[in-house]
């Protein structure tokens, strides 16, 4: 599915309903297609043209070439004036950088990402790693493309790689980016907030800049990670249509820039706001995983490959092919105010409808009568379940019902022994208050010590308590994102860092219990 034309220098991935094509040229990558598979002789490349304060690269005496009017694969060089893909902090006090191509690799089995999730093989692809470096510094990029067979998709993601002897400083940096020539799109994303999240936004692309994101630390109700640029007559069925998501839950940003030539540049990956990653002498950084999506039969061939793609290539729950069991939740019928006699009765009464599981949900630890306090003290409250949770789940299973449990593990009560004896382990600015949402504070993920505790508590309840069905909620994003266990040059990484601790924690957690069926509630 990948070929290399070595006269010409280009790549062309394809598997008879797509192809991506680019190419090198004076060591630089030179986007040239993405769209339906089409006939590529290798030799096409897109015409030059002399525009005013264009700069020529260093060292080319070709005046026609310039990064500023070229369609780039991935764009890291001076000169260019639009949005660059990667930037970088050098010792020196610099941040020009000169990626040139440097060699290609070819590999069938698709390598998986380092500490963060991605589409895994089942033989059906093929991964294309080109090598980069830079003019002047130890510095080395790789981009990642991998094809697979029978679906409109390419996935992207690249690794930056410091073999200096001092550290550099990473800005911003880019799962993908795509560079279109002369056309009309207008661009389809999902805007919300609670309890109407992924509201269809559908405007026309104008000159300048549009950028949707989120800087909250998760990817949140108000924009999802998705971004689709379509031809202004496209609907369901027809029409070509550039659909973009990203294998992220946290801090992420998808800008599409239109220059005066009408050259366009979509540009996806962690949000640079906020972000700075030290990447230490013989470190690396891998950026999450890009997804490239072309329909050229409408919105509905767009959603169903992302859809297919997500249910057999991401999903790796036992239960991903299951259908869900009809659940009763305690909530709205008690919210704090229950006890093991309310909860036995509506169990009860759910049975009699046909009910499956049935969940405890929020309040059953600490001492939470309501939603200021307990929060971190995952411990089962007496007062409202005098024969604990373990009699109470064998109660329920003997009603013929599943028994589920509701935990919010990410974050603290500031009325809570937790707090109370670690008051530094929720994210704060030292000598700065707190901000509180919902009577709550984000607890640093970050930190390998407050996973250990978390987990440990958690998994007391989990082996002690025969618990089906856990419900995992998150009601409040980040605030104050600074780490005390981290150094002050460190602190542009706290938000990302959460995100790898949390995917972290849930590896550790379903692979020690792979029989509980998780649900990520809110946020």
């Amino acid at each position: 599915m990948i070929t290399y034309d070595q006269t010409n220098q280009s790549f062309h991935l394809t598997n008879g309903l797509i192809s991506y094509i680019f190419a090198v040229r004076e060591g630089i990558l030179e986007h040239l297609y993405f769209g339906k598979a089409i006939h590529y002789t290798g030799g096409y490349r897109y015409p030059a043209a002399d525009r005013s304060f264009s700069p020529n690269p260093p060292n080319s005496q070709e005046r026609l070439f310039s990064y500023d009017t070229m369609m780039l694969e991935y764009p890291v060089n001076t000169g260019d004036y639009r949005t660059q893909a990667l930037e970088i902090d050098y010792n020196d006090g610099s941040n020009v950088s000169d990626f040139r191509y440097v060699s290609y690799q070819i590999v069938q089995k698709k390598p998986a990402l380092s500490q963060l999730p991605s589409f895994y093989d089942e033989e059906d692809s093929e991964t294309l790693i080109i090598h980069l470096k830079d003019t002047k510094e130890a510095v080395y990029l790789d981009l990642s493309y991998t094809i697979y067979q029978n679906r409109r998709v390419i996935t992207r993601s690249n690794q930056l790689r410091n073999d200096s002897d001092v550290p550099l400083y990473i800005a911003k940096m880019a799962s993908a980016t795509i560079d279109f020539p002369n056309r009309e799109f207008e661009m389809i994303h999902l805007s919300g907030s609670w309890s109407r999240e992924r509201e269809i936004v559908r405007e026309k692309v104008f000159a300048g800049i549009k950028a949707i994101g989120s800087s909250r630390g998760a990817s949140s109700h108000h924009h999802n990670p998705f971004m689709a640029l379509v031809d202004p007559n496209a609907d369901e069925q027809k029409g070509e249509i550039y659909g973009t998501s990203l294998v992220y839950s946290g801090n992420h940003e998808f800008l599409v820039e239109k220059d005066p030539y009408q050259q366009m540049r979509l540009w996806l990956g962690i949000n640079p706001k906020n972000f700075y990653w030290q990447l230490l002498p013989d470190a690396s950084f891998t950026t999450p995983e890009a997804v490239l999506v072309f329909s050229e039969s409408g919105l509905n061939q767009m959603s169903q490959t992302f859809h297919q793609l997500i249910q057999e290539r991401l999903v790796q729950s036992p239960y991903k092919n299951l259908d869900r069991p009809i659940l009763a939740n305690n909530w709205e019928a008690t919210f704090f105010d229950f006890d093991e006699e309310k909860i036995l009765k509506i169990a009860e009464e759910a049975k009699k409808i046909g009910v499956e599981l049935f969940v405890l949900d929020d309040g059953w630890f600490g001492h939470r009568d309501d939603d200021t306090s307990s929060l971190g003290d995952w411990i089962e409250d007496r007062r409202k379940l005098p024969h604990g949770l373990a009699a109470l789940s064998e109660k329920i299973h003997q009603a013929g019902l599943q028994f589920g449990l509701w935990f919010e593990p990410e974050m603290v009560s500031q009325d809570s022994q937790l707090f109370a004896q670690h008051p530094d382990w929720a994210l704060q600015v030292p000598g700065r208050d707190l901000s509180p949402g919902r009577g709550q504070y984000v607890l640093d993920f970050s930190r390998q010590d407050v996973r250990d505790y978390i987990y440990k508590a958690m998994k007391m309840v989990l082996t002690t308590v025969k618990v089906d069905y856990v419900k995992w909620d998150m009601n409040r994003n980040m605030t104050e994102v600074f780490s005390t266990a981290l150094a002050k040059n460190q602190q542009g990484e706290v938000s990302h860092r959460y995100v790898l601790g949390l995917y972290d924690f849930l590896e550790k957690m379903t692979q020690e219990f792979p029989n509980i069926l998780f649900e990520s509630c809110s946020g």
